[in-house]
């Protein structure tokens, strides 16, 4: 039973993934055309040319594009090894979907800010926002190029030879829309990280304490509220006491997702991932679609369990739900203390 409602709740949310993320269309030839939501953040600067925002990551038979610039099997090679030790989707995963695993890399980090470098040699680059900064300021700064380039090649990240700096470097205007992106991102960033210094710590205090607080309280209804372990697993249960016990499982399951989603959407601000749901990871960098999810995937849950709140495999499932997310719990609290 529990086994159908993980099955059915992963079958949704990637449903709801696919259509929100990707919008599909067909193409003249009949084959299916992948296009992400425009992107408005980030830098990306293909063969030396700087290409502004918006970007559309795309796939088709023709692979993948971006602003219908082609990203070349080599330029996905570079970002796949860039990332495959940090994938933790598996090496069989990632074999398998590899062109959309670029795709959603590519888009997450561009939303996060970062540039995007595809070189003549066609090797690709994503360099994270607070490298992008240092690198854009220097680009479009007013230093002679010399000095730039000398500057660029001591930033670490990136294994571009000088003489592509140099290229970049000519072919990029520092026009004042430019230097206003660049300035935007840096204030934000240092926005940010101000706000963490200043507010972070009692913030995450507070979480951690009420964390703790609903950790104890929870290992006391289950403690007190344990379902008897009497007939087949299959079998059904109707006492009053069994289905009370039912109810208490799903109040306290909800107020544990609860604590759960808004922890992630507090972390997630200050650009700290410690989402451990594989399928929530990828939503990270859209708060409304997480938030979504995650209340979808709680309610429906609960809506079964209730459905089969007479049946003892379903009262096993709810206790069980809630010794779960009573151990998240505890991972939250010592993690954010």
């Amino acid at each position: 039973m529990f086994g159908f409602v993980k099955i059915l709740l992963v079958t949704c949310s990637l449903c709801i993934h696919a259509a929100v993320v990707y919008a599909g269309q067909e193409s003249p030839a009949g084959a299916q055309t992948l296009e992400s939501m425009p992107v408005e953040r980030g830098f990306f600067i293909y063969n030396g040319r700087y290409i502004p925002p918006p970007y559309t990551i795309a796939f088709d038979k023709n692979g993948i594009s971006i602003n219908k610039f082609p990203l070349s099997s080599r330029a996905q090679e570079s970002i796949c090894t860039q990332y495959e030790s940090d994938n933790e989707y598996g090496q069989f995963y990632l074999e398998r979907n590899r062109q959309t695993m670029v795709m959603f890399w590519i888009e997450r980090d561009l939303n996060a800010d970062s540039l995007l470098i595809i070189n003549q040699s066609n090797q690709a680059c994503l360099l994270p926002s607070y490298t992008t900064i240092q690198i854009m300021e220097v680009i479009a700064s007013k230093k002679r190029n010399e000095e730039k380039i000398k500057i660029l090649m001591n930033i670490p990240g990136h294994s571009f030879a000088s003489w592509e700096w140099k290229q970049i470097i000519a072919s990029i205007q520092p026009s004042s829309t430019l230097q206003a992106r660049i300035a935007a991102v840096k204030e934000k960033n240092a926005y940010f990280r101000n706000a963490d210094d200043q507010h972070g710590g009692v913030k995450y205090q507070v979480l951690a304490v009420a964390g703790l607080v609903l950790s104890v309280l929870s290992l006391g209804i289950l403690l007190s509220h344990h379902p008897k372990n009497e007939g087949t697993i299959k079998g059904r249960n109707n006492s009053s006491e069994a289905v009370k016990q039912v109810w208490y499982a799903i109040s306290l399951f909800i107020a544990l997702n609860l604590y759960d989603l808004i922890s992630t959407l507090v972390v997630m601000k200050n650009n700290i991932e410690l989402e451990l749901n594989i399928i929530a990871k990828t939503m990270l960098g859209t708060p409304l679609l997480l938030v979504c999810f995650k209340l979808a995937a709680c309610g429906l849950a609960a809506l079964i369990i209730l459905k089969y709140r007479h049946y003892r495999c379903a009262q096993q499932a709810a206790w069980w739900s809630c010794v779960l997310y009573t151990v998240i719990l505890f991972r939250w609290a010592t993690v954010l203390v």
